[in-house]
């Protein structure tokens, strides 16, 4: 784990909430002057901590879509099944998430589709091209109560500290 002191923190916090913060800003706002703050943005952005710039968009307002988290179980577990499915389902852009899990099921998958019908095809496919899935269940999303990209930064160092 790299080594961060709360200026570092302060400025990656920073930029999960405005990536599109100007330089300036951003050192006023972690109370840094812009030479100190442009060389500890450019180390970070240097140590791949910060992976992109995303604009975050609401899609109900262009189409309509249904959100279906998938859980799936394999027949086999070993290391080559695993790596088999998941090469599989990164290729599929309406798969948006992934995890591996531990406990009853292998996988958990959140999928975005047109519609149920879209879905229904896609996971026939899917199961057409990978015969070691032994089962999934689907759970259609009425409505979405929060949806984060990832946790804050600061919040998750300061519970580790």
């Amino acid at each position: 784990m790299q080594q961060l002191d709360h200026y570092d923190i302060a400025i990656l916090d920073a930029l999960q909430k405005n990536g599109r913060i100007s330089r300036r800003a951003l050192a006023e706002k972690i109370g840094l002057s812009l030479t100190p703050c442009n060389v500890r943005f450019n180390r970070l952005q240097g140590q791949d901590l910060i992976r992109s710039y995303n604009a975050e968009m609401d899609f109900t307002d262009i189409v309509e879509f249904n959100t279906i988290i998938v859980t799936v179980v394999l027949a086999r577990h070993r290391t080559v099944d695993f790596e088999d499915f998941e090469a599989e389902i990164t290729a599929i852009p309406q798969i948006v998430e992934c995890f591996a899990l531990t406990g009853g099921y292998d996988y958990i998958m959140k999928v975005v589709e047109n519609s149920i019908s879209d879905f229904q095809l896609l996971m026939q496919e899917l199961l057409a091209k990978n015969p070691i899935i032994v089962k999934y269940h689907s759970y259609i999303c009425t409505k979405t109560i929060l949806a984060k990209q990832q946790p804050s930064v600061g919040y998750l160092v300061a519970q580790a500290g």
